[in-house]
């Protein structure tokens, strides 16, 4: 502190007249001094102001008036920097510049004031390691017969606004009586968002109000969504249209009928509440009605699902527990095709990015951000998973329906299945060869990225071959095998050609290249593929009899548990419509009716064994 004043007082026959005609000072680097000469008169018990001008850092204080038995003062704020309060409490990081009016009256023991402020650029250490800066503060009141009627209005960036009117009672025991409105964008709270892996869009609508004693005031606040939007940044599933009502008071934070409708289709509902106290125990219901999920490249699914969260989500001492039970009616995994080995992603460096810009690559990058758990656990998992059937994976000449359940246990940190989803139809087909696989089984280890392990076997003149497609759907790994034990390429013409790699023709050579991109992720579906998609049906294929003939099948599921399948030969009479119900996982009807007027029925029993 540094203080630098000269002063000039005299008595007077009623009193004392001090003249100021220099002060000068810093404190913590922020510096005042006297803007120009003033002076205090003393009189009679009443001391009279003239304008005393202050500069303070780059703001300005002018205070005028009289006091003494009445009071009769004029106070001016100009951009006054709040720095000054930091300096007098550390770590608070307060910034922002101060500026308006206060006039007082009344008497010495019944003041009177009246206020208008406006602080600019407000700001505090807390708000700034949220991502929430260049705030406003406007407020508006009067304080008088200690009672104070006030009207502040905060406001910032998106249209943050938050409004509170009422009055605070300060006379013994004292009473709040504030009432709350205004609304919050949801984009306010970035930060936190990404640290979570989400974006968000829209605003929260506010009421509510303070009320209650000073000593233990309480707080009832109201939250509506309007025109929100969440999005999960990892796995792209998006809700809009998000309704419903979240109600936090000093103990609970309630969601009240939370319904939101996913981009892709289906919707979302959940309601529940979270308890404030120790731990913050959770007890919350979801449901999630035929939501479409889609990573966008591998995995496109419809979902349905009744979970519940229970437990401590703050403790570090146990977890809370999410379980229930997920159903998949169907979906799609589409092996896709590769980039060379050799294409390396490319990285960016952003130099002197635009605010949109850098705005754009923190939310594409957000998932990577550390972010706290507030000291609480992993979440314990015990979920059901139930596939009724198809479950379909295509790709590089992968055509398979599965079906099953398994159960999702450990946490979320790291989950694991007990269970996998079993073959009901599916075959490998490269060029015109074609094989039916006998195991096929789809299980998870850690993510939702399908982990496939499917095996066929067929014999050649010369060799028992064994293909094998195992690993992620994203980058499965396909293997031929035979005994006796022969090179893959040998392997491949011999189950392609019936003959030696040494024996096949020129043509034969470029069909078996073609063949080994398509296996090695040049093919993705292929034409067939994409007809079926068009046509928006669940199966199509070409068939070749042992005489050279040649079918089109196609098949679509009517209900959960009925396919029709249709096939169209060459020939007269070839046609043929068959339908399969499943009664159980196990137990199958099918029916067959063909042109020629032969039909056919039967009872299928199917059942898996282990190794």
């Amino acid at each position: 502190v540094r203080v630098v004043q000269r002063l000039r007082v005299s008595h007077t026959p009623v009193g004392l007249d001090i003249l100021m005609t220099r002060l000068q000072g810093s404190f913590r680097g922020i510096g005042t001094h006297l803007i120009a000469p003033s002076r205090i008169s003393m009189a009679d018990g009443v001391a009279s102001i003239a304008p005393i001008e202050l500069a303070l850092d780059q703001g300005r204080l002018i205070i005028g008036g009289t006091a003494g038995d009445t009071l009769d003062l004029t106070a001016r704020f100009e951009a006054i920097p709040l720095a000054i309060a930091a300096s007098l409490a550390p770590g608070t990081g307060v910034a922002g510049r101060l500026s308006g009016s206060a006039d007082i009256g009344g008497s010495a023991s019944s003041p009177r004031a009246d206020w208008s402020l406006s602080i600019e650029g407000l700001g505090a250490a807390p708000l700034r390691a949220a991502g929430i800066t260049d705030l406003n503060l406007a407020s508006t009141g009067q304080f008088q017969n200690q009672r104070l009627d006030q009207r502040t209005v905060l406001s910032g960036a998106d249209g943050l606004e938050i409004i509170a009117d009422g009055s605070v009672t300060l006379a013994e025991p004292g009473a709040l009586g504030i009432d709350l409105s205004g609304q919050i964008p949801l984009a306010v709270a970035r930060r936190t968002l990404l640290e979570a892996g989400l974006s968000a869009e829209g605003v929260m609508a506010l009421t509510g109000e303070v009320s209650g004693p000073l000593s233990a005031p309480r707080y009832a606040v109201t939250l509506t969504p309007r025109d929100a939007a969440l999005t999960h940044l990892d796995s792209g599933l998006a809700l809009r249209d998000v309704a419903g009502t979240v109600r936090i008071d000093p103990d609970t934070i309630t969601l009240d009928r939370i319904t939101a409708a996913a981009a892709g289709g289906g919707r979302l509902s959940a309601s529940g509440q979270v308890g404030l106290d120790d731990g913050m125990p959770a007890e919350i219901s979801l449901n999630l009605a035929d939501i479409t999920y889609s990573d966008g490249r591998i995995v496109r699914a419809t979902i349905a699902a009744d979970l519940n969260l229970t437990g401590p989500l703050a403790s570090p001492r146990s977890a809370a527990r999410i379980a229930g039970t997920v159903t998949i009616p169907r979906a799609d995994i589409t092996i896709p095709s590769s980039l060379p080995g050799g294409i390396d992603p490319v990285s960016v460096t952003h130099r002197n990015a635009p605010d949109t810009v850098r705005r754009q690559d923190e939310a594409l990058h957000g998932g990577d951000t550390q972010g706290g758990s507030g000291g609480g656990r992993p979440l314990d998992l015990d979920i059901t998973v139930n596939a009724p059937g198809r479950i379909f994976v295509r790709g590089r000449g992968l055509d398979a329906e599965l079906g099953g359940s398994l159960r999702l246990i450990g946490t979320s940190d790291d989950p694991s299945a007990v269970g996998a989803f079993s073959l009901r139809r599916g075959q490998l087909q490269v060029l015109t060869r074609r094989v039916a696989f006998s195991k096929g089984e789809i299980g998870f280890a850690g993510s939702l990225m399908p982990e496939l392990d499917f095996a066929a076997t067929t014999q050649t003149t010369e060799a028992a071959i064994t293909i094998t497609v195992q690993g992620a759907a994203d980058a499965p790994q396909i293997a031929f095998t035979s005994v006796p034990d022969l090179p893959q390429d040998e392997i491949l013409a011999r189950f392609l050609f019936g003959q030696g790699i040494a024996d096949l023709s020129p043509a034969q050579i470029a069909q078996l290249g073609a063949s080994v991109v398509s296996l090695t992720g040049g093919g993705g579906e292929g034409p067939l593929g994409r007809l079926r998609q068009s046509l928006g049906l669940d199966a199509i294929d070409l068939e070749t009899d042992s005489d050279g003939g040649t079918a089109v099948s196609v098949g679509k599921y009517l209900d959960e548990n009925i396919y029709l399948g249709v096939q169209q030969g060459t020939g007269d009479g070839s046609s043929r419509v068959t339908v399969d119900i499943d009664v159980t996982n196990s137990l199958k009807l099918r029916g067959e009716v063909g042109a020629d007027g032969e039909s056919k029925a039967g009872v299928f029993f199917e059942r898996e064994f282990g190794d």
